[in-house]
């Protein structure tokens, strides 16, 4: 079914492995094997046990070295794929809110945004303006329920400040920074929207992308689903940015030579498809900032979107955990539901699934999402720690958006 030389993933896919990256824009065939893999990495398919077993056989010493090669076709396909499928979306919903549809969306009820997680099963206005101002991209409904459970998540890591949009004693609401934003930067907006962040600055290295998101953010605002000037978008390298907590600490003041912008963040979100030596660099100039100025200086949480298990092997790249680590202290890991059973059963015989150790599991976070999100840094001089561990990421979120009014592809 994954890897096998016929009627398998890895055969639908194999053809588009040698093709440029234009050949792989949506289309009804690469679409069929693409949703076949996200069907099979959520257990809706194949249950998790089995998806543990895959996994552990590739990691295995002596591994068969075609079943890795093909396991590395399907995840190069599917991660230059992406990239296609958000550049086209991007496209398709500029041309449909540019005819007029902006101020239409707005009208819509809520009833194909997910429910899950919200106060009394409703999401908040501009989240479901947000959701209507997002389609046809088929991964909308996803992205809510992601950035559902990743709010929740990083609530238990900075309790200090408001996850609602809502002062929190006297503390401004959360600033992020999304590094990897793309075209269609949902995330970051999403967050926006939910009032999850006061404040959203979306970071791009292409000039292409960040037009086009430019471009997205006037129309989403026109439509009522984000408040202006609460996301702003910056075309930079995001491993030459410094980023800091207090704007005018001292190493906030005395960045490196080769800073080309400063943003003040809480958090410093990586997307999954940002490079592996991206996410390293990123958290080699955090953490040098961070030995910059006195100890009990705050510093910001970096949140990276990553993998693991199965979906590592065959979708997104695991974050380099062991190398970003020893940069930034390791605050927690949250992963689906699919990865409970293996995790209960490492915790069980002593020992780690792919990486996880169960005392560092923070959370879950519902079966449909891929993702894990792994936290790093933050607090006083030290690694944050968790205020309360987020048992159900989802279910929680109702928590944080109490007395809101409103305000397969990931980023």
């Amino acid at each position: 079914m994954l890897l096998g030389d016929s009627g398998s993933i890895w055969s639908a896919l194999a053809p588009y492995a040698s093709a440029p990256d234009h050949e792989l824009a949506p289309s009804p065939r690469l679409d069929a094997a693409l949703h076949a893999l996200v069907a099979v990495l959520q257990g809706a398919s194949v249950p998790p046990a089995v998806l543990a077993a895959a996994s552990c056989s590739l990691a295995a010493p002596g591994q068969d070295g075609v079943l890795a090669a093909r396991a590395a076709d399907v995840r190069d396909v599917a991660q230059r794929a992406e990239g296609e499928l958000e550049r086209a979306y991007a496209g398709i919903i500029l041309s449909r809110l540019g005819s007029g549809a902006a101020a239409e969306v707005t009208a819509q009820d809520d009833a194909g945004v997910p429910r899950e997680g919200w106060p009394d099963g409703f999401p908040p206005p501009a989240v479901v303006a947000l959701a209507a101002a997002s389609r046809p991209f088929p991964y909308v409904d996803h992205y809510v329920r992601l950035v559902a459970a990743e709010a929740a998540a990083l609530s238990a890591v900075i309790p200090e400040r408001s996850l609602s949009g809502k002062e929190a004693g006297t503390a401004p609401g959360l600033r992020l920074a999304f590094c990897g934003s793309g075209p269609l930067p949902l995330t970051g907006c999403l967050l926006a929207a939910a009032g999850a962040a006061a404040s959203v600055t979306l970071i791009d290295i292409d000039p292409s992308a960040v037009a086009v998101s430019s471009r997205l953010l006037d129309l989403w605002t026109a439509a009522g689903a984000l408040r202006g000037g609460s996301v702003s978008v910056l075309c930079a390298d995001a491993t030459r940015v410094a980023f800091a907590v207090d704007p005018e600490s001292v190493a906030a003041r005395s960045p490196p030579p080769d800073t080309i912008a400063r943003v003040a963040a809480d958090v410093v979100f990586v997307a999954a498809l940002l490079p592996t030596a991206a996410k390293t660099a990123i958290a080699a100039r955090m953490a040098a900032a961070a030995s910059i100025g006195p100890p009990a200086a705050a510093t910001p949480v970096m949140a990276v979107r990553t993998a693991h298990g199965l979906t590592a092997d065959l979708t997104y790249e695991a974050s380099g955990r062991a190398t970003l680590s020893r940069l930034l202290p390791f605050v927690g890991v949250v992963v689906p539901r699919t990865h409970e059973a293996p995790v209960a059963a490492a915790a069980a015989s002593g020992g780690g699934v792919r990486g996880e150790d169960p005392d560092e599991v923070l959370g879950w976070f519902p079966s449909e999402v891929l993702n894990s999100m792994e936290l790093y840094g933050g607090g006083r001089g030290r690694g944050a720690r968790p205020a309360d561990r987020c048992a159900d990421c989802a279910g929680q979120a109702a928590v944080l958006t109490a007395g809101r009014t409103g305000g397969m592809s990931h980023e």
